[in-house]
């Protein structure tokens, strides 16, 4: 349960960062899909990361196809009226469990927090 609340804490930095360097017209505009896309595709891009062993040499590379790769698809769902109606959607619906999951996870942490504390006196 830490490490979804960790990852959903990450995801969350992520974007706040890329607000504050980027400028402020380019994620003001259409953020839920911008937003949606950006955190969708590179959560996803960490996943197959993890899936597979890649030796350090390669993962500059494997992060520079990754970031070439995000712009045409950013694009596509710009242009593309139906996949920006779904993904508009599930980040909508999506963030509906975030908010419900950081709650439980501070809570978990706290339980795990006190019980350690119990046990270990």
């Amino acid at each position: 349960m830490a490490v979804n609340f960790a990852e959903s804490l990450a995801a969350l930095l992520f974007m706040l960062l890329l607000c504050i360097m980027l400028p402020s017209n380019w994620m003001r505009e259409e953020f839920q899909l911008k937003g949606g896309i950006t955190v969708l595709y590179f959560l996803s891009f960490g996943m197959a990361l993890l899936g597979k062993f890649i030796p350090l040499e390669q993962l500059a590379m494997y992060l520079f196809f990754a970031i070439i790769i995000f712009f045409p698809i950013l694009i596509i769902f710009k242009k593309v009226r139906v996949l920006r109606a779904i993904l508009v959607s599930f980040v909508d619906r999506s963030v509906v469990f975030l908010y419900l999951t950081i709650p439980i996870s501070i809570i978990a942490v706290i339980v795990v927090a006190i019980r350690n504390l119990v046990y270990v006196s």
